[in-house]
């Protein structure tokens, strides 16, 4: 069985375990993981984000990722590149089921405004989307596992995969 379904299985073993599902409103959560379209892990990735949760189904979020440094040959945005970075700014719907009173599934989407540092650099227009679950560990903090894509023009393609952690104000 592999890593990504051991981990499934343990969340979704957790998610049995009776506690208080995460409250609706305002959240802010850290993210961080691997990109490369094969997730081959030829860079790493920051996410933070900032969201509200109008009820069990619905989200609104915002955030800002960094990749760091990816290299060459990754088979994402940097195919013909030495070595790059990329920073994006994002907003996204986020639309979740769930499952129990501590667990979801999600897909999430929307438009993001990036920089791409590489042999050529400049601004681009990308979309972003990614599935994933999350666990309500308390009624304030949830950890989510996600695997997403970014995609933009020609030269700008790149899945990731992450963990993340987020906190609920209310």
């Amino acid at each position: 069985m592999s890593k990504i379904f051991k981990i499934l299985f343990i969340l979704g073993a957790f998610s049995a375990i009776s506690c208080q599902a995460a409250s609706d409103g305002m959240y802010t959560g850290v993210q961080g993981g691997i990109v490369g379209a094969d997730f081959g892990g030829s860079g790493g990735y920051g996410r933070l984000l900032l969201g509200t949760q109008v009820n069990r189904f619905f989200a609104f979020e915002m955030g800002t990722t960094l990749v760091p440094h990816t290299a060459a040959g990754s088979g994402g945005f940097l195919d013909n590149a030495t070595e790059g970075k990329a920073y994006t700014v994002d907003g996204d719907v986020k639309v979740m089921l769930p499952i129990g009173s501590r667990f979801n599934l999600y897909a999430k989407a929307g438009p993001s405004v990036g920089y791409v540092e590489a042999d050529t650099s400049g601004m681009a227009l990308l979309a972003n989307g990614s599935v994933g679950m999350n666990l309500d560990l308390t009624q304030h903090v949830s950890t989510d596992l996600s695997v997403g894509v970014m995609i933009g023009h020609s030269d700008f393609l790149d899945g990731f995969a992450g963990l993340g952690v987020s906190y609920h104000f209310t």
